[in-house]
C-alpha cells in the first residue's frame, strides 16, 4: 500500500508539470528612423539553457525557426523588408525551457509581453518606445534597466529580488507617442534595491527619501531632475508640498523663481511658505509662472522641480450659466472646471458667460446640441492688458444627459477601493466585471470633478498624490449610464 502511494504522489507531480505552460517572450516593434532612412535589422540577446529547444516566429508570415539553447548569450536577429509594426514570439518548447536573460535595447520596440517569464533575471529594454511594462510575474528579476523609455508608471511591489533598477529619462524621450512625464511613483517596500537610478522623472522627495535609506550609498542612487507637471492656479490658492517640508531632521530648501530670466522671487511680495504650504501673492507679468525647485541634502542627488502659471482674481469671468441644469459646483469665477446634469429629453443646451474685464474676449459659448451621455464644452475667456500680453483661461463644462444619476444600479457589481483610507496610489477592483463599465470619475465634496479616467482593466490604478486630504466620492459611470460610488478618504 505505502509503494502505491508513492508511485500515485509521483504520478500526479509529473502530470501537473505537464499542465504548466510554456514561457512565451513576445515583442512589438517597428522600423527605427536613422537620419533620413530606416534600420530594419533587429538584434536580441537571449540565454536559454544548453540543449533546450525554442521557436522564434518573427510575425511576418516567414517560416517560424527552431532553435537550440547554448547556456550562454546568444544572439537572435532578423531583417524585415518594410516599417510596419511586427510582434516577434519566442516559446519555449517545455516547461524546462527557460529564458533567463533579454536584451531588447535600441531596437524600435512598441510593446513587450513577459507575463509568463518568471525566470527571468536580468530584461534590459532601454531606448526604446514603451509607454507600459508589466513585470508582476517576473519574480526572479534582479536587474532591470528600463531608461530611455516614456514610462507613466512602473509596478515593482512584486518584484522581491529586484536589486538594480535604472529607469531614468522617462519623461522626456521622444518617440511615436511623443514626451512623456515620467514616472510619478514607484512602491519600493517589497524589494531590496542596491542601485538605482531615477532622475528624469516626475518622482516627489518624499518617494525617492525612502529608496535612500534603503540604498545608503551615494554612488548608487541617482534622483536628480524630478519634474511635476505644470499647473495652473490663481493667486491666493495654497499648494501643498508640506510632505515634502523635512527629511530626516532636515528642512527641505525652497527655491522660487520667476519664469522669466531665472529671477529669483521675492518672499512676502511674491509668494509666502508655511511649513512647506506656498501661496502666490501675484501674477508673475512676465511669463505669468513660477517655478518652484525642491532639494533636501537628506536624499543625496535628488532635485524636484515644479512649475505653475498663476493668474489673478480680476481676470476671471464673473458670470458663467447654462440654460438647462446648474453648474456643480457653484460658479465663483475660481474653478476652471463644472459638471452640469441634465434630463434625457434635453438635446440643447445655450452657455453664456459675461466676463468681469471689458478688455475680455470670451469664446465656446452659445447653443450647443447634447448627444446622450457626457458632454464637454470649453469656454475661453481671454484677456488684453497692453497690445502684446495677455491672460487665457479655460473654463470645462461637463455636460451629461440621460440617466446618469439613476439610483437603480443592480445590474452593476459593486467596486472596491484600497486601501482606503489612502495617501498616493488607490486601486479600483472590479470584480471581474470591468466591461460593465465606462469610467471613473473623482470628485470632492462640493461636486467638483478632480479626475476622469477610462476604465480598462479589472484592476484599476489611479494616481491621487496631489489631491489634498479629505474626502471624495469615486463614481463610476457604467456603460448603460448607471453608475456605483464609493467614499474614499485620503490622508497623509
Amino acid at each position: 500500500m505505502k509503494a502505491y502511494r508513492i508511485i500515485l504522489i509521483v504520478s500526479c507531480f509529473a502530470f501537473s508539470l505537464n499542465l504548466m505552460a510554456n514561457e512565451v517572450i513576445k515583442l512589438t516593434w517597428q522600423a527605427i528612423m536613422i537620419h533620413q532612412g530606416y534600420y530594419y535589422d533587429k538584434y536580441i540577446t537571449i540565454i536559454v539553457p544548453k540543449n533546450k529547444t525554442f521557436t522564434v516566429d518573427w510575425g511576418d508570415g516567414s517560416n517560424i525557426e527552431t532553435k537550440i539553447g547554448t547556456g550562454d548569450k546568444q544572439i537572435l536577429k532578423y531583417s524585415y523588408a518594410d516599417t510596419k509594426s511586427y510582434t516577434a514570439t519566442l516559446t519555449g518548447i517545455g516547461n524546462d525551457c527557460l529564458f533567463t536573460y533579454l536584451d531588447c535595447t535600441n531596437i524600435g520596440v512598441t510593446k513587450l509581453n513577459i507575463a509568463s517569464n518568471v525566470s527571468l533575471k536580468t530584461l534590459l529594454c532601454n531606448h526604446n518606445w514603451l509607454t507600459e511594462l508589466d513585470i508582476n510575474n517576473c519574480s526572479a528579476l534582479e536587474y532591470l534597466d528600463c531608461s530611455y523609455n516614456s514610462l507613466s508608471e512602473l509596478d515593482i511591489s512584486t518584484n522581491t529580488a529586484l536589486k538594480h533598477l535604472d529607469c531614468h529619462f522617462n519623461d522626456s524621450w521622444v518617440n511615436m507617442q511623443g514626451s512623456g512625464r515620467g514616472i510619478s511613483y514607484l512602491d519600493f517596500g517589497n524589494c531590496e534595491l542596491t542601485y538605482l537610478d531615477c532622475s528624469y522623472n516626475s518622482l516627489l522627495l518624499s518617494n525617492l527619501y525612502v529608496a535612500s535609506e534603503m540604498i545608503g550609498d551615494v554612488d548608487s542612487i541617482s534622483f536628480s531632475h524630478q519634474t511635476l507637471p505644470c499647473k495652473k492656479i490663481v493667486t491666493g490658492t495654497p499648494i501643498d508640498f508640506s510632505s515634502e517640508k523635512e527629511f530626516g531632521g532636515i528642512a527641505t530648501t525652497f527655491d522660487v523663481r520667476k519664469d522669466c530670466d531665472n529671477l529669483i522671487a521675492i518672499e512676502g511680495v511674491d509668494f509666502t511658505i508655511n511649513d512647506g504650504i506656498i501661496t502666490f501673492l501675484k501674477k508673475e507679468t512676465c511669463n505669468s509662472g513660477y517655478i518652484i525647485t525642491l532639494t533636501n541634502a537628506a536624499i543625496p542627488t535628488a532635485s524636484l522641480r515644479a512649475s505653475f502659471y498663476t493668474f489673478d482674481f480680476m481676470h476671471i469671468l464673473s458670470e458663467l450659466t447654462v440654460s438647462e441644469g446648474t453648474l456643480k459646483p457653484d460658479f465663483d469665477g475660481i474653478n476652471f472646471s463644472y459638471i452640469v446634469n441634465v434630463k434625457e429629453d434635453v438635446s440643447e443646451i445655450t452657455i453664456s458667460a459675461i466676463p468681469n474685464n471689458p478688455n475680455t474676449i470670451v469664446s465656446g459659448t452659445g447653443t450647443k446640441t447634447l448627444k446622450k451621455g457626457e458632454n464637454i464644452f470649453i469656454i475661453n475667456a481671454l484677456t488684453w492688458y497692453t497690445e502684446n500680453e495677455g491672460t487665457s483661461l479655460d473654463y470645462k463644462i461637463r455636460v451629461i444627459r440621460g440617466t446618469i444619476n439613476s439610483t437603480d444600479s443592480s445590474q452593476l457589481s459593486k467596486i472596491k477601493i484600497y486601501p482606503n483610507p489612502a495617501s498616493n496610489f488607490i486601486e479600483i477592483d472590479f470584480a471581474n466585471n470591468f466591461k460593465q463599465y465606462q469610467s471613473l470619475n473623482v470628485y470632492d465634496l462640493i461636486g467638483k470633478l478632480c479626475l476622469t479616467v477610462a476604465v480598462t482593466q479589472e484592476k484599476q490604478k489611479i494616481n491621487i498624490q496631489d489631491f489634498p486630504i479629505g474626502i471624495y466620492i469615486v463614481h463610476a459611470v457604467g456603460r448603460d449610464k448607471r453608475d456605483v460610488s464609493e467614499k474614499l478618504l485620503i490622508l497623509r
